[in-house]
């Protein structure tokens, strides 16, 4: 397969067709802003104003890396999908809030259980549980995975290196990775990074960081020597220790153990007959030690347990997905998916408390 691309996810194959954060604090939003109200308003960092026959602006700060935003052709669309009732599904999932967003959702990652980041188009929107733009940041760099440390930083993986948004809105490198493109991203309980590392003539491996950047850990091989990754794309760190990667190339989940020793594959669910290929892409470690991970080529959200079990469908293309790729999840356990270039958010309850 040939790995070279510019685009922020990999070109489909033809066939196809946490992170606890317990406050919000002052970091991205001023300490005037109610998160917990529908009707945010930024009162220092954003001023957004809407009418019914003008576009909504939302203008950033004077830094430089954030510009003014327009969502004219958007404003009315995004009112019109927004779900605020809690719609349970036949999965017993709660999906709290369904909204289609201005720009593309390459990537989530949640903030806490109020907002989250989304990458796409060539920005970083911060946005409310309905949809609404809380902070928008122009970036000339491509995305290829976004997660959030314990204390609320946003890392973003891309060619090369890892950034790191800081407070005041620029975004700069946390640590080159040298001839390696960075591809998802994910932060342990621990609170120690993993990344997926790739280059077709170097190797693929995954890198275990600190919130810092300091390299802990290189996973590459089994203690035979053999290549334990075609091609790492998303990844996830159970509270065992077991590491799971869905690998782009083999279309499946290599699952290894604490000792970098592989344990099994996921394909998908082997006592249902899927009506496509199991395409793994985003997933996320719960507090159950179970495993959620977007099949793309169904259009469907998995729940695995712990040994690699399917467990149910927590949402279907039924309830509205489209496109799956990214997923996260914030401080209560809830998920939020992004359906890529369809740009639907879709924010969902399927844990009990």
């Amino acid at each position: 397969m040939n790995k070279s691309f510019s685009m922020t996810m990999p070109p489909e194959k033809t066939s196809e067709k946490h992170f606890k954060n317990e406050h919000l604090g002052n970091k991205y939003l001023n300490d005037d802003t109610n998160i917990y109200n529908r009707e945010i308003l930024l009162k220092e960092n954003i001023e957004a104003t809407q009418t019914t026959n003008g576009p909504a602006k939302i203008t950033g700060s004077s830094n430089s890396s954030e510009r003014e935003i327009s969502t004219k052709n958007n404003v009315k669309a995004q009112d019109d999908e927004i779900q605020q009732n809690v719609k349970v599904t036949s999965n017993n999932t709660e999906i709290v809030s369904k909204f289609v967003h201005c720009r593309k959702v390459d990537h989530i990652a949640a903030l806490n259980n109020t907002c989250a980041w989304i990458a796409g188009s060539g920005y970083l929107d911060l946005v409310s549980t309905n949809g609404k733009i809380l902070r928008s940041i122009k970036i000339n760099f491509p995305v290829r995975g976004m997660t959030i440390t314990k204390d609320g930083k946003l890392l973003l993986s891309t060619e090369g290196r890892i950034k790191q948004l800081l407070d005041t809105g620029e975004v700069t490198d946390l640590v080159q990775v040298g001839r390696f493109n960075a591809n998802g991203i994910y932060v342990s309980d621990r609170n120690e990074v993993l990344v997926c590392l790739y280059k077709d003539d170097v190797g693929e491996l995954i890198r275990r960081l600190t919130p810092e950047g300091q390299t802990i850990q290189t996973i590459s091989h089994d203690k035979n020597g053999s290549q334990l990754f075609a091609w790492p794309w998303y990844i996830a760190e159970t509270k065992e220790g077991d590491i799971w990667v869905s690998d782009y190339t083999e279309e499946c989940i290599i699952v290894i153990n604490n000792k970098s020793e592989p344990k099994f594959k996921y394909n998908g669910p082997s006592h249902i007959k899927m009506d496509k290929q199991f395409y793994p892409r985003g997933m996320i470690s719960n507090r159950l030690g179970q495993i959620v991970v977007i099949d793309r080529g169904n259009e469907a959200v998995h729940l695995v347990d712990k040994d690699g079990h399917f467990v149910k469908f927590i949402l279907t293309k039924d309830d509205g997905l489209n496109g799956p790729y990214s997923l996260s999840q914030d401080n209560e356990g809830t998920i939020w998916v992004g359906c890529a270039s369809r740009k639907i958010v879709i924010i969902a309850k399927y844990l009990k408390p």
